[in-house]
C-alpha cells in the first residue's frame, strides 16, 4: 500500500515539471533514507545526487540527524545541494528565467581533499564558462587558542599563516587543471564557516563547490564538519564533493 503510494505521488510531482522522466529512472525503496539514497547512486553510477534540506538546527538536528547531512557523508558523488534566493527566483518563474553559472566559489584549505573539490568546480567552470573564485580563510590564533585578546605573538602566528596561505594559493592557481580556466583567490582572515557563508551570499555567485573529508563517528561527533555546517547556513546552491572521488 505504502509503495503504490509513494509512485502515485511521484507520477503528480512528474506531471507538475516539464522534465519527464521514463519508468525505469524512477525507484522506490523502503529503509534508511540516506543509506538507499547512496546504494542507487553506486548501482547506478550516478555522477551526480540532487537533494533538499529542511535546514533544521539546533537539539531536534542534534538528535535526529539530517538525511542531507547524512547522504553527505557518505555519498559515493558530488551532491548538489539547492538554495538561497537566486535558485528559488529561477525556478519560481517556471521557465521565464534560468539558473546561469557565471561564478564558482570554491573553499579550499589546501589539504588533498580540498582539491579534489577544486578540481571539480575546475571541470564546472569549463563546462559553464564560468569563473572560479578560490577561498582560503585564515583562522586568526586567538579563535584558535581561544584568548582574550589579539595580542603580537597570536599576531605574528597569523600574519604567518596568511604569508604561507598566499604562497599555496599561488602554487595551487599554477596546477594543470586549472589551466585555461579563469579564476581569481581571495584570503580573508575570520571564522571558516562564517567567511563561507558570507561570500555565497554576494551577488556574483552562483554556486559554491566544497569537499569533504568524510569523518564519521566520534571524531565527527566532536568536530563536526565545515561542509554540513556550510550546507545549514549557506546563501547559494551547493556541490560537496567526496574527497575520495569527486573529478
Amino acid at each position: 500500500m505504502r509503495i503504490g503510494f509513494l509512485q502515485d505521488r511521484l507520477a503528480e510531482i512528474q506531471e507538475k515539471h516539464e522534465v519527464k522522466f521514463s519508468p525505469d529512472s524512477c525507484h522506490v525503496r523502503s529503509g534508511r533514507p540516506f543509506e538507499e539514497i547512496c546504494k542507487i547512486a553506486l548501482e547506478i553510477n550516478a555522477d551526480l545526487i540532487v537533494l533538499g534540506t529542511r535546514g533544521q538546527s539546533g537539539l531536534k538536528r542534534l538528535l535526529l540527524g539530517s538525511t542531507a547531512e547524512r547522504v553527505i557523508r557518505f555519498a559515493p558523488c558530488p551532491v548538489l545541494i539547492p538554495r538561497g534566493n537566486a535558485y528559488k527566483m529561477a525556478f519560481a518563474l517556471r521557465g521565464k528565467s534560468q539558473l546561469k553559472i557565471r561564478e564558482i566559489l570554491v573553499s579550499v584549505d589546501f589539504s588533498d581533499c580540498s582539491f579534489a573539490g577544486v578540481r571539480y568546480a575546475a571541470f564546472l567552470g569549463k563546462c559553464f564558462d564560468a569563473r572560479l573564485k578560490l577561498l582560503h580563510v585564515v583562522v586568526p590564533y586567538d579563535y584558535v587558542f581561544a584568548s582574550d585578546g589579539f595580542d603580537s605573538e597570536t599576531a605574528r602566528l597569523t600574519e604567518a599563516a596568511r604569508v604561507s596561505a598566499k604562497k599555496q594559493m599561488a602554487e595551487l592557481r599554477r596546477s594543470n587543471f586549472l589551466s585555461g580556466v579563469s579564476c581569481e583567490a581571495e584570503i580573508p582572515t575570520g571564522n571558516t564557516i562564517g567567511e563561507i557563508c558570507n561570500q555565497s551570499a554576494t551577488r556574483d555567485v552562483d554556486l559554491l563547490v566544497i569537499s569533504t573529508h568524510g569523518r564519521s563517528g566520534f571524531q565527527h561527533a566532536l568536530l563536526g564538519s565545515v561542509a554540513e555546517h556550510v550546507v545549514r547556513y549557506a546563501e547559494c546552491p551547493i556541490i560537496i564533493v567526496p574527497s575520495r572521488g569527486g573529478s
